[in-house]
């Protein structure tokens, strides 16, 4: 049974690969979307979604469009290189968790911005992990 949402009805573990590289890429890409449009998606405020927030989403963007592509890039090579691209990315997404959890407490974003990142986050995370344990 799939840990992650992102995996079911997914057939083998290269075609979980291939799933969790392409959202992520596409989580990325996502980030370049014009701002009045993302506001409006995660709930934020003018002030919450300012040129800092804005730059800063946008480097996530570039992050996660680079482990996304590493993530297709290694799909057929050794095992150990695999677990390796996994292990990192689960280990990216706990982080953005902790960042994420830390910021819910003292920043106070919108539950909006909270629900999607955290559920994003989470099934993400959980998909490296078992995608580690296969290989």
């Amino acid at each position: 049974m799939p840990r992650s949402l992102i995996f079911v009805g997914s057939r083998d573990t290269r075609d979980r690969a291939t799933r969790i590289g392409a959202a992520r890429i596409a989580v990325g890409a996502s980030m370049f979307m014009p701002r009045p449009l993302a506001r409006r998606i995660a709930g934020l405020t003018e002030a919450e979604a300012s040129g800092t927030l804005a730059f800063l989403g946008r480097a996530f963007g570039v992050r996660n469009v680079v482990l996304g592509a590493w993530v297709l890039a290694t799909r057929d090579q050794p095992k150990h290189e695999r677990r390796r691209v996994y292990q990192v990315n689960a280990a990216v997404d706990a982080a953005d968790m902790a960042i994420l959890a830390w910021a819910a407490v003292t920043q106070r974003p919108s539950k909006r911005f909270m629900l999607l990142a955290s559920t994003l986050g989470t099934n993400v995370c959980l998909g490296f992990l078992q995608l580690a344990s296969e290989v």
